[in-house]
């Protein structure tokens, strides 16, 4: 379903210089139809890819994939806004580790146990130190933030 209330740019690949060190990614401005002006950047696994060549390959389907979609009516905005409205009813420690799980699709072994000692070690601190296990996303503030780098 095409929504002509909506503009988009064609997604572009950002190569930084075609640098592979550094982080590249796929991106498009996207206007709704209140007016709403965003730019949108994606990476999936884009940096796995240790080659230009290879790298432009995956950024290649990506480019098709996004701008299809763009094109059959899909609102990056209205997304956005419905993943942030069901992330309110998610504890905490069950978000970190839904996003631990996709990292590891994506990361090294190594990094992986990295982040799931660093994760561990939060929500150690969240259950018997603050007493926040069933603490919500929403609810997590700087105060909090502030008091886990102190006990570190």
């Amino acid at each position: 379903m095409k929504n002509n209330n909506y503009k988009f740019t064609i997604p572009k690949l950002c190569t930084r210089g075609g640098d592979i060190n550094k982080s590249w990614y796929v991106y498009f401005y996207y206007t709704s139809g209140a007016g709403i002006k965003k730019q949108f950047r994606f990476k999936q696994a884009l940096n796995t890819y240790d080659t230009k060549k290879e790298r432009e390959r995956e950024a290649g389907a990506m480019i098709t994939v996004l701008h299809d979609r763009l094109l059959s009516g899909w609102s990056p905005i209205i997304d956005e806004i419905e993943t942030t409205a069901l992330n309110n009813d998610v504890k905490l420690i069950d978000a970190l580790d839904n996003i631990l799980s996709i990292k590891k699709s994506y990361i090294t072994p190594r990094s992986y146990k990295t982040y799931y000692d660093q994760i561990n070690l939060f929500k150690k601190w969240l259950t018997i130190v603050a007493h926040k296990d069933y603490l919500f996303v929403q609810n997590f503030n700087k105060k909090q933030a502030q008091n886990y780098l102190d006990y570190l």
